[in-house]
């Protein structure tokens, strides 16, 4: 089975990446930065730092 968990690299994702491992699933992550990843090898990264981008306003602020 494939498994996407979103925040892998914390406190939740961590673990719930490491069960569906431990079970033979497929596991996509999506993490903002690879470096705390334990197990990057093992899963599909997805690196995305969007909450670093400048959010566009709209209308008057």
């Amino acid at each position: 089975m494939k498994r996407t968990v979103f925040g892998a690299t914390g406190r939740t994702g961590r673990p719930r990446c490491r069960q569906a491992l431990d079970r033979d699933h497929e596991v996509v992550g999506h993490v903002r930065s690879t470096e705390t990843l334990p197990f990057a090898d093992e899963v599909t990264v997805v690196e995305d730092d969007s909450h670093l981008r400048e959010m566009p306003t709209v209308g008057p602020v």
